[in-house]
């Protein structure tokens, strides 16, 4: 029913990335985000549940979401603002799944609702990895430039992701 971004899906920038000194992974840069939703729900006609409201919130977790001193590039920031991207796009499909869920009891609804929700996070991390994998964390322009056009053609197809 609503859904809101913190920040905007291609709003990402540097001043969300805490500087850090060393990479505790690895890598040069991380997007952490959690996607979750509140909800209430209510009986329906033919004597289930279903979720009478909800809102579905992507946010960053700043305490995930760093960049290695020195490391700050526009490449760089490209590749981890496409992470939030993609996050931004599976929270939709959230949104618009989450309009689905019914349930024969009040905690099976419940039960349901967050397991979509559990179900989207993993699928937004899912997809993450395989973009870090194929792009070796953005150092592999070529496989960049395809992610860059797969995750714009997510967005001009009415936000559906079609990956795997």
């Amino acid at each position: 029913m609503s859904i809101s971004f913190m920040p905007l899906p291609h709003g990402l920038t540097w001043t969300h990335f805490t500087v850090v000194q060393t990479s505790p992974d690895g890598n040069q840069a991380q997007t952490g985000y959690d996607i979750t939703a509140s909800f209430s729900y209510t009986g329906s006609d033919d004597g289930g549940y279903k979720l009478s409201r909800f809102a579905v919130t992507v946010a960053l977790v700043s305490g995930d979401t760093w960049v290695v001193s020195g490391q700050k590039s526009a490449a760089l920031l490209n590749h981890e603002r496409l992470h939030w991207v993609i996050a931004t796009l599976v929270g939709r499909e959230l949104d618009a799944e989450l309009a689905n869920v019914t349930g024969s009891s009040s905690d099976e609804v419940q039960q349901s609702a967050q397991d979509l929700i559990q179900a989207k996070n993993d699928r937004a991390l899912a997809i993450g990895q395989a973009y870090d994998d194929d792009t070796d964390h953005g150092q592999d322009d070529a496989q960049q430039k395809l992610w860059l056009n797969k995750v714009h053609g997510w967005e001009h197809n009415s936000n559906q992701v079609n990956w795997p």
